[in-house]
This record gives structure tokens, sequence and C-alpha cells, in this order.
């Protein structure tokens, strides 16, 4: 199945902002703005190039796409189970989802 990518703004700024990823047909909630992949990743390095120039004014993205299950979880206790990088995305379990 193809992956849907999701930007969630949690608040009123266009710097702070979650990036997810689900798979296509998989319920998100509707706050979510869908987009694509290109703009996923134009977010994440555009985070990272915003941290390296800037950063007293940076740090509210996301620089890695998220798995859409992780939403729910404390940012600051981030599940401590098998997960894998794959490229810019967070892959739980195996590399190929």
């Amino acid at each position: 199945m193809k992956r849907a990518y999701y930007v969630h703004y949690y608040r009123n700024f266009g710097n702070t902002y979650n990036l997810y990823w689900a798979l296509d047909g998989e319920a998100v909630p509707a706050s979510w703005e869908r987009i694509t992949r290109k703009a996923a990743i134009s977010l994440c390095i555009r985070e990272r190039d915003a941290r390296r120039q800037d950063p007293a004014f940076s740090g509210y993205g996301d620089t890695r796409i998220y798995p859409a299950a992780w939403a729910s979880v404390d940012p600051y206790n981030v599940p401590c189970g098998p997960y894998t990088m794959d490229g810019p995305y967070i892959v739980e379990g195996a590399a190929n989802v």
C-alpha cells in the first residue's frame, strides 16, 4: 500500500507543525492536512536548515516523518520498541512497510 502524508499545525504559526505518514486509507484526525511526499520532505529540510541557521527561532517543526500511530504518544516518551530509519521516515518494525 502507498503512504499518505499529513501535516498537523498545532498552533497558529506556519513553523509549528508535526509530520506524519499513514498507509493510504488509514483513519487520521480531521485536523490533519494531507500533503504530498515532496512537500513533507521539503518541510523536513526547511526545518533542518532553520535549526542550523537560526536556532533561537526554530525547533518547533518536525525534522522526521513519524507514523500516524505515534500521534497519540507523549513526545517526551517515544516508544522504545523496534523502529528503524528509512530516509526521513521513522518506521516501526521492519524498514519495508
